[in-house]
C-alpha cells in the first residue's frame, strides 16, 4: 500500500478521534485501535510522529498535563484548521 494512503488515513483517524474530545496519545491510540482493529495494526511510533507532523502543520496543540499519580502526560487537542 501507498505510504502516503496510510498517512492520510492515520491524519485523518487522529483527527476524527480528537473532534471527538482531547485525550492523551494512549487515550487517542486506543479510540483509533477499537475502530480500526479489523483492518490493520497501527504502530505506537506512527502514531507520535503523525501527532507531531499535525502539531506543526497547526492541525493540532498540545499541553502537559499532570495526573494524578504525580506523572505527566501530553494531552492533545484539535484546532479549528484541524477540523
Amino acid at each position: 500500500m501507498n505510504p502516503n494512503v496510510i498517512q492520510s488515513w492515520l491524519d485523518f483517524l487522529i483527527l476524527n478521534a480528537l473532534a471527538a474530545g482531547s485525550g492523551c496519545g494512549s487515550d487517542i491510540e486506543q479510540r483509533i485501535g477499537q475502530r480500526m482493529r479489523l483492518f490493520f495494526e497501527i504502530d505506537s511510533a506512527s502514531v507520535l510522529k503523525t501527532f507531531q507532523r499535525l502539531e506543526s502543520a497547526g492541525w493540532l496543540v498540545s499541553e502537559w498535563r499532570e495526573k494524578e499519580d504525580s506523572k505527566s502526560e501530553k494531552v492533545y487537542y484539535i484546532t479549528s484548521a484541524g477540523r
